[in-house]
């Protein structure tokens, strides 16, 4: 069973109102509804966080590889993959919401 860890925020009572019409719409508890919506908004910041991210890195290897023939070919391809990759799980996850 995973450890709990209580959180206590003041919110404004509109906001309150809208989660307790959605937890009565899906039959939810209130506090599932607010798990549900931290957790949904916590992974889609970590998401574009990441690709941020990477964008930045591989926008730097681009440029190296330009500007230094040195640059690894096969590794620029395979940033290249795992970017796209990366940018189509991010458009699944923002089609879901």
């Amino acid at each position: 069973m995973p450890i709990k860890a209580r959180l206590d925020a003041k919110i404004p009572v509109e906001v309150k109102e809208r989660l307790e019409f959605v937890a009565n719409l899906e039959s939810r508890s209130l506090t599932d509804v607010v798990i549900s919506a931290i957790n949904s908004y916590s992974e889609k910041a970590i998401m574009q966080h990441k690709l941020i991210k990477l964008s930045i890195k591989d926008q730097e290897m681009l440029a190296a590889h330009l500007l230094n023939e040195d640059v690894d070919i096969a590794q620029l391809n395979s940033r290249f993959a795992y970017l796209k990759l990366a940018i189509d799980k991010h458009d699944e996850y923002v089609e879901e919401l």
